[in-house]
């Protein structure tokens, strides 16, 4: 070509197809398969990654002093924990033992209807513990205010039988095991009440009767085996809020590079 230069004919014949070259293929401006600008996604960080890697090496970097320091504020939560728990005020309980019974029916019955009879009463007379009508009578045998009667006396029904326990608890284990006994002499009295104001036949009349009196008391609080479950669990919370606390804000150290 007239007036051109080297540099010019070389590109014209770059830019220039061969006559009978073959054309590309239809692929080859297309990317390559799992490719995105040049980068491959499957080496792209997953979100959160870059934090729990850092959160990481924050946690394994020179744990030595911040992991004794920790250890000493475990410790020390546990002692606490403890001694709060064993500190509290002391608490006894004690119980008494009913049966409810009705003899002639039991032996004449050809169902359990007369036991599932007898069950539910069980349970009537047993909510009836915290109420005036057994509270307030021992209240006034005891000398004490009806609320406190009512909120430290309750029975649990057995399971399987037709026995019914009363419990009372108390600062003092006297004080329980005369509560106690003292709401067991109310239901026998109170059921035996009910059998005269409806003036039951004497085959109909069912009884509550004492099996067990009420006889010493066991004392419940402080308890030694929930202190050390306090004390467990909150050394451990204690040790690792403490541990990751301490690695977190504690300023990192550029390692030296070794020549």
């Amino acid at each position: 070509m007239a007036g051109s230069t080297p540099r010019d004919r070389a590109t014209t014949t770059a830019r220039t197809p061969r006559i009978g070259a073959s054309p590309p293929p239809a692929d080859y401006f297309t990317p390559t398969s799992g490719l995105t600008n040049g980068h491959d996604p499957s080496h792209e960080d997953e979100p959160g990654q870059d934090w729990s890697r850092a959160l990481w090496e924050a946690l394994k970097h020179r744990p030595g002093r911040n992991l004794l320091l920790s250890l000493a504020i475990a410790l020390l939560a546990a002692a606490l924990g403890a001694t709060l728990i064993l500190r509290q005020p002391a608490k006894w309980s004690s119980s008494a033992t009913l049966l409810i019974d009705d003899p002639q029916q039991l032996a004449t019955a050809g169902d359990d209807g007369i036991i599932n009879k007898l069950n539910q009463l069980r349970l009537k007379y047993a909510g009836l513990v915290s109420t005036t009508a057994i509270a307030g009578p021992v209240a006034q045998q005891l000398g004490l205010d009806e609320g406190t009667v009512a909120g430290s006396t309750s029975a649990l029904p057995a399971q399987d039988s037709l026995i019914l326990y009363t419990q009372a608890t108390a600062s003092d284990p006297s004080m329980a095991q005369r509560m106690a006994q003292a709401v067991a002499e109310e239901l026998v009295s109170y059921v035996s009440d009910e059998n005269s104001r409806f003036q039951l036949p004497a085959n109909l009349q069912y009884t509550f009767s004492i099996v067990s009196r009420a006889t010493g008391a066991n004392q419940i609080a402080p308890s030694h085996t929930r202190a050390e479950t306090v004390a467990a669990a909150l050394a451990v919370v204690a040790l690792i809020g403490a541990y990751v606390t301490l690695q977190l804000v504690a300023p990192q150290r550029p390692r030296r590079s070794r020549h």
